[in-house]
């Protein structure tokens, strides 16, 4: 074992044997002096290559491609990669997984000449939610700005009116694939609570279908209800506004009818 400090070169592998006064033998250290210049060289011998190194790791140039990316995902990734782009590659993929996890496909390539490319996907969304944020097939949830506006315009849009199922993308996932996706093609989802979802007709924005979240709305049940709508309440007018006639599943082997909050 070695060490140096001041000037004072230590080997603790060779020792001296002296013999005590009362007779004991004990061991003494035998130190080595060498020059002080050369502990000067050898700090700047770890001084240049560390400095080579780090120099090495300086990212002068970053590429960033995001699929199905709008340009304030881009912008959001060349911020944050900012306290990032210097570092090894695996740390900025950590970095990048921590801060935006809905990403996939993420690869981080340093190329010699101190180039840095990051790739990534963003998620086709399952739907759009209350036209912030997009909810993935895995379950998670993120802003939609980062979606390209084409992507978004083919997405099926939904409202939740419970904070509570924000706070939980998996379980709102479930719920949303137990529904039709072709309805959304002709009635737009609002889900307020557990027990409590209404699809809106797109052709007759008067008729609602209401429904349990839990167990989903098929088209069939969907059809089956607008037409007793239409053969049970016709559309009429008043001076003030259109009355609203609601169709609902929620009761078991049956499905009622009434006007607005007046059951028939």
């Amino acid at each position: 074992m070695l060490l140096i400090a001041e000037g004072i070169f230590v080997d603790f592998h060779l020792f001296k044997e002296v013999q005590h006064l009362k007779g004991r033998t004990m061991k003494l250290m035998v130190i080595r002096y060498i020059p002080f210049q050369w502990i000067l060289f050898l700090c700047f011998c770890f001084y240049t290559v560390n400095y080579s190194l780090k120099k090495m790791l300086l990212c002068t140039s970053l590429n960033i491609t995001v699929d199905n990316g709008s340009p304030e995902c881009i912008t959001a990734l060349e911020n944050h990669l900012l306290q990032y782009k210097n570092d090894p590659s695996f740390s900025i993929l950590h970095a990048l997984k921590n801060r935006f996890p809905f990403l996939t496909e993420l690869f981080v390539t340093r190329v010699l000449g101190n180039k840095l490319f990051v790739d990534a996907v963003v998620p086709q969304p399952y739907a759009i939610i209350n036209n912030q944020y997009a909810l993935s097939d895995n379950g998670c949830l993120f802003a939609c700005n980062y979606i390209d506006s084409e992507t978004i315009l083919k997405t099926r849009h939904c409202t939740i009116q419970n904070n509570g199922l924000l706070e939980k993308p998996p379980y709102l996932i479930e719920l949303l694939k137990k529904t039709d996706a072709t309805l959304f093609e002709n009635a737009s989802l609002t889900i307020q609570n557990r027990d409590t979802a209404i699809l809106y007709s797109k052709i007759h924005p008067h008729y609602l279908i209401v429904f349990s979240p839990e167990n989903g709305c098929t088209t069939p049940s969907f059809n089956t209800a607008l037409s007793l709508l239409k053969e049970n309440f016709t559309l009429k007018k008043t001076s003030k506004q259109t009355p609203r006639y609601i169709a609902d599943l929620r009761f078991e082997k049956q499905i009622v009818l009434y006007q607005e909050s007046e059951m028939i």
